[in-house]
């Protein structure tokens, strides 16, 4: 029996991207400590004793994209301050408006009161879509608003001290004082379909937006303490919510492949992953390659593995990348952070066999610094020979080929590869 041995390098981490237009989307990467109008506008008489600040750590939430990055905004009690910030892409005019973010909150009193707005401009006097929290008998109660409606709330039957997903639904309709406004409020990941909000749809009778433009951050004072994080703002449901949560994503290169292996630790609605590659060395960076597909496990909360092998690379450099692909067609990409590199042998060369003597098996292993027709035989001692380990074209790299043959007899036997510029013969003892 004779098979090649393939060799194995390097480990690599993977970071996840999501392509799909995000109009706004904040972290709050800034340090702590710092106040959040040095990266926001201010829309509030300068010199508060104590502007809303970034606190740290981050919020989390299961399979949410923010979750655990960057730090947390802190709306505390100590005094009032306001500011804003515009979308990416400008306004926005029709279709539907989905705002999501996590939302912790420590303080609040019986009247209630707002802490965010979207508005069409930078100015208090702008604000058409609010969100307000109050407390009641030591619980939590979310509401909503258009512009200075009386807030519709939800039953108080949220915690203190516990982090929510909240998402914010405004959908732009024709005609005056039509459009309706939403909240959906979850403690676990929500589903890949829409569902029934928490609270509307209402219309109210405030003016509808024209334009939704800017987002506000409202801090009362003695009125609530919450901390928010990992705002997004987009034109469809549910794409800031990750179908899996990887646990692991490692390159192994194996001669002249790449392996490949990945896994989740838990999985909401995923249909699977496509297996993409770049030439890293390419002057287009942004040309993928589709090299196949991964069926996932739907939903599930239990671990699972995954491997792709990509074959007969040349010598060169790589990107790798998953696209994770949810039931509703929603993807996301998980890229690897460093290029793979396949390298290229300084010089021919073949080792010895190990282990000589040998018995019932020995590797072989050899370096060719071109691409070339290669072969690799083994003779007994009268010249016959005996066994074929390689007969093909190969590409510049270094391989292993082990000799595995439990009928060969006890002797010396001499193996030699061939190959355009370079040929070289060794010897080599089976015991039995």
């Amino acid at each position: 029996m004779k098979k090649l041995i393939l060799l194995f390098c390097f480990v690599l981490i993977v970071s996840p991207r999501v392509y799909s237009q995000i109009l706004f989307e904040e972290n709050f990467e800034y340090p702590a400590g710092d106040t959040l109008k040095k990266y926001w506008r201010s829309i509030s008489p300068l010199g508060l004793p104590d502007p809303i600040r970034i606190s740290s750590p981050s919020l989390t939430f299961p399979y949410y994209l923010g979750s655990g990055v960057g730090n947390a905004a802190k709306l505390d009690t100590f005094s009032s301050d306001a500011v804003s910030e515009i979308f990416s892409f400008g306004g926005v005019s029709t279709g539907s408006l989905y705002v999501s973010f996590l939302v912790n909150v420590f303080s609040a009193r019986e009247k209630g009161d707002y802490f965010m707005g979207i508005t069409e401009a930078i100015s208090l006097s702008n604000v058409r879509l609010r969100v307000h929290i109050k407390e009641l008998s030591d619980n939590i109660a979310f509401g909503i608003s258009k512009t200075h409606d009386a807030p519709i709330y939800t039953p108080a039957q949220y915690l203190k001290n516990t982090t929510y997903l909240l998402i914010l639904k405004y959908t732009f309709n024709p005609g005056p004082l039509n459009d309706p406004i939403s909240l959906f409020v979850f403690s676990s990941p929500p589903p890949s379909i829409e569902p029934p909000p928490t609270l509307g749809p209402t219309a109210g009778i405030a003016p509808d937006m024209n334009s939704a433009f800017a987002i506000d951050l409202f801090q009362s004072n003695n009125s609530l303490g919450l901390f928010i994080d990992g705002i997004h703002i987009i034109e469809s449901w549910h794409n800031s919510i990750l179908p899996i949560e990887l646990s692991g994503f490692t390159a192994t290169v194996n001669n002249r492949d790449v392996v490949l292996n990945w896994s989740t630790s838990s999985e909401l609605n995923n249909s699977g992953f496509d297996i993409e590659r770049c030439d890293g060395e390419s002057i287009i960076q942004t040309v993928w390659t589709k090299l196949g597909f991964a069926e996932g496990n739907g939903t599930s909360v239990n671990y699972h593995e995954y491997s792709f092998t990509d074959k007969d690379l040349n010598a060169g450099s790589y990107k790798y990348r998953l696209k994770q692909i949810d039931l509703n067609g929603n993807f996301q990409y998980y890229d690897l952070q460093t290029e793979i590199i396949i390298g290229v042998p300084d010089k021919f060369s073949l080792s010895q066999n190990y282990p000589n003597p040998f018995n019932p098996s020995t590797v072989i292993r050899y370096s060719l610094t071109q691409s070339g027709f290669t072969s690799l035989k083994i003779f007994n001692s009268l010249g016959k020979e005996v066994a074929t380990l390689v007969n093909q074209k190969q590409n510049a790299g270094t391989y292993e080929a082990e000799f595995d043959n439990e009928n060969l007899s006890s002797g010396i036997y001499f193996y030699t590869l061939s190959t355009p510029g370079f040929t070289d013969t060794k010897r080599m003892t089976h015991i039995k």
